[in-house]
């Protein structure tokens, strides 16, 4: 895919919308979109473009309280009206029965009526636990929440996602990971002895591992989604940027990751941040974007970074081997869990 140059680090989430929304040549009233961690950061802004731009968005919080408070405080930054187009869901990403409840929620119709999905935003993360942390079912949390959670969504509602596509409007799953993952030392790569246990527990090592696992995930759904003829679905990653968010409170104090996120203004100066606005715009490229899978540049369309254009990752030498284990390993700990 060669550049589109009217994206870049500095576009908003909202001109994102914008942009998409003049190239297709309407608005996005057709298309329903869930994403997770939608109460804050780039999930909220995202979530707001979205809204902007016509679509029907599910506000996935981890409690109801958050997830209505946050749908009402989206349909108000849109100017929406109707309540059915902004609603909200419930889902705690730190719990596979919590994801299980949202999905069979969303297949009996509780949430959208209709059913119908387009597009997946597997947003909701955290970062750099100081010490090693479990899960609600004991596995530990940074896997557990960036990777696992979002993998098991998807596999749970992969038939909506294809019932409510058609080769002229793919589906999308959009994985929200990080640059981060250049920072995995591949040496510490063993699908087959994941999750880590608190004796081999590395904060920022299981971070960025639990980020390339997403792009591992993302590039193997691709494969196996794009080429369906009637129902196909698409899968990419991004990279949104360093922001000033809430994904950085958990940091060990006086880490670089404390000392960016405790200092927005300093670390916005020296070129290391970027506004939320600005943050949220890969997602929203990523969601709505009628080109953003045109292939006639050096990468595959796998991993957006923050300037919106394509990147190529760093994953194990052998990709397709490792997605394989990776997704084999996951769906041992989703049936054991």
């Amino acid at each position: 895919m060669a550049a589109d140059t009217r994206y870049s680090k500095h576009t908003s989430a909202e001109a994102a919308m914008e942009l998409a929304r003049s190239t297709r040549g309407r608005d996005f009233a057709d298309l329903v979109i869930v994403i997770t961690g939608a109460n804050s950061g780039i999930g909220y802004e995202a979530a707001v473009a979205l809204a902007r731009g016509g679509a029907t968005v599910v506000t996935v919080c981890r409690n109801k309280t958050k997830a209505e408070e946050t749908a009402k405080r989206v349909r108000e930054a849109a100017n929406e009206k109707d309540a059915e187009k902004v609603v909200p869901g419930v889902m705690d990403c730190g719990s596979l029965d919590s994801v299980r409840a949202f999905a069979a929620a969303y297949k009996a119709g509780s949430i959208v009526k209709s059913c119908q999905l387009n597009v997946i935003v597997n947003n909701a993360g955290i970062m750099q636990l100081p010490k090693f942390t479990p899960s609600q079912d004991g596995i530990e949390s940074q896997f557990a929440v960036n990777f696992l959670a979002g993998y098991l969504l998807v596999e749970e509602l992969i038939p909506l996602l294809k019932a409510s596509a058609s080769p002229a409007l793919p589906s999308r799953i959009v994985n929200v990971s990080s640059a981060a993952h250049y920072t995995f030392k591949m040496e510490r790569w063993a699908p087959d002895q994941l999750p880590v246990t608190a004796d081999n527990y590395n904060s920022w090592q299981e971070y960025a591992m639990s980020k390339m696992c997403q792009i591992l995930h993302t590039k193997a759904l691709d494969a196996r989604l794009k080429d369906d003829q009637e129902h196909p679905v698409r899968a990419v990653s991004l990279h949104p940027g360093v922001i000033q968010t809430k994904l950085g409170r958990s940091a060990a104090c006086c880490s670089i990751t404390w000392w960016l996120y405790a200092f927005p203004r300093v670390a916005l100066a020296l070129g290391f941040h970027k506004t939320l606005e600005a943050g949220a715009a890969p997602t929203v490229r990523c969601c709505l974007d009628p080109k953003l899978f045109e292939t006639d540049g050096p990468y595959p369309i796998v991993f957006i970074s923050d300037d919106c254009q394509p990147r190529a990752p760093s994953l194990p030498p052998n990709s397709a081997q490792a997605s394989t284990a990776l997704l084999a390993k996951a769906a041992e700990l989703v049936s054991n869990h």
